[in-house]
């Protein structure tokens, strides 16, 4: 783990310092891609959507994120210019995750406790990159078992690890209060979507289907710009202490 020792950002070398600004950077360009990459890939989506299969391309009301990496529409028509680009943006969310959560602790060396809170923060957060790998690498119309499970560890991980973050954040002194008030939103979203999945409701007419469906695009775009925003407020943070 990338952590920082008890001095700080202060006590680290040159070549030390441009690893974790590339770290946080690159953090901010994949949240970027990302989006891009997702958006481009709903429109080579080739249709069809669980309660139907004959719906022409990709409903950002009934389709769901994982529908975009199957190899196999919900048409039963190919889907490999969109699996292809969907894979590679969740691959490339899954691996700079893992950076980005192993080089945090750096930012956090003025205390005992935001140490450890940092630390674990970089634990649950790094796993859940790598689940979020194994989602990527896991197509839901081959295995939806492992493609399920891996998507709630990874859900529920991140969760701890910005709930972790934020209290590191909040507790480190003279660190920017608007980037742990930014989780904390993030951490509202999240716990709503959760509610949501297990309740089910059904507002104005919309279908289960269409509410869950649209509410995990938004908290999926909302957890990468969260961790753009964060990684914009590190590199602040590691300018400002250097």
């Amino acid at each position: 783990m990338l952590a920082g020792s008890a001095e700080g950002v202060s006590s680290m070398t040159n070549r030390e310092y441009r690893l974790y600004r590339f770290s946080f950077g690159a953090t901010i360009f994949v949240s970027l891609l990302f989006v891009v990459l997702t958006v481009l890939a709903m429109f080579l989506y080739t249709g069809g959507t669980q309660d139907d299969g004959t719906l022409p391309g990709y409903s950002f009301w009934e389709n769901f994120f994982s529908d975009l990496g199957r190899t196999e529409a919900l048409s039963y028509a190919p889907n490999t210019a969109s699996h292809i680009l969907f894979t590679g943006a969740l691959l490339t969310v899954g691996l700079i995750m893992l950076t980005w959560f192993l080089t945090t602790p750096v930012l956090f060396a003025r205390s005992r406790i935001t140490r450890w809170l940092g630390s674990l923060a970089a634990l649950s957060g790094a796993l859940a990159g790598v689940a979020f790998v194994h989602v990527a690498l896991t197509p839901s119309n081959l295995d939806m078992d492992r493609h399920m499970d891996h998507v709630y560890a990874g859900f529920l991980l991140f969760s701890l690890a910005v709930l972790l973050l934020t209290l590191a954040m909040f507790l480190e002194k003279g660190y920017p209060r608007v980037y742990p008030a930014v989780s904390a939103f993030f951490l509202i979203l999240l716990v709503t979507y959760n509610w949501m999945g297990t309740a089910r409701p059904v507002f104005g007419g919309f279908s289960s289907l269409a509410i869950q469906a649209t509410s995990q695009k938004i908290i999926v775009y909302a957890m990468v710009l969260c961790t753009g925003v964060l990684a914009y407020g590190a590199i602040t943070v590691l300018e400002r202490r250097r």
